[in-house]
């Protein structure tokens, strides 16, 4: 299942955003859950890696959808952002953030199509899954596939990555229920490891 979130605080666009996910899923076989924010603020601050795809506004009250990305960034690296507009000059914002790019206001389904396939496309090429940890009271997204191994030292989960180490209070046997699928696994109590970062030697 694909999840979807639509941060936009004008109705008709929300509800155009749906219509066309709708049409746009159908018309992939897939299935799909979208949910709604009519402001920035509300979406950042629950935010949890439970998101596969991003439509972002960029003019709203409170916080617009620069700031938003800026901080969207910070917490999740992974999720795929698309930035809905009503002024292309916005749109060089973009690169900052890593979006995969701009629709402008009014779009067109047609348009809408061509960036959902592309977004739909790098997930399947990522196939991976995504945990949120609290590092340093900060959140932070991490994917199953940057993870090389964790181990549990002084009551805390330490991730051992590709970009360096990351601690957060937590249970082991609870994370690795979670990465389950994504093929970790005990090599001692204390230890969690990522099969796919293994590399296999073989002896004469």
């Amino acid at each position: 299942m694909y999840r979807i979130a639509v941060v936009e605080d004008e109705s008709k666009f929300t509800e155009q955003a749906k219509e066309y996910l709708a049409r746009f899923f159908r018309e992939l076989g897939e299935t799909y859950q979208v949910t709604c924010y009519s402001n920035g603020l509300a979406f950042i601050d629950g935010y949890s890696a439970a998101f596969h795809i991003v439509l972002l506004d960029i003019d709203m009250p409170l916080m617009d959808g620069i700031q938003i990305a800026e901080k969207l960034r910070k917490i999740d690296p992974e999720v795929i952002l698309l930035y809905l507009t009503k002024m292309a000059q916005y749109a060089v914002f973009g690169y900052d953030v890593d979006a995969i790019g701009f629709l402008v206001k009014p779009y067109n389904y047609f348009n809408f199509a061509l960036k959902m396939k592309k977004a739909v496309g790098i997930l399947n090429q990522r196939k991976n899954l995504s945990i949120v940890i609290t590092d340093n009271r900060a959140k932070r997204v991490l994917a199953s596939d940057d993870i090389l191994y964790a181990n549990a030292a002084e009551h805390k989960v330490v991730f051992h990555t590709n970009t360096g180490e990351y601690r957060c209070w937590g249970s082991l046997k609870d994370y690795a229920k979670k990465l389950e699928e994504a093929h970790f696994v005990f090599t001692s109590r204390d230890y969690l490891v990522n099969l796919k970062s293994v590399s296999y030697t073989h002896l004469r």
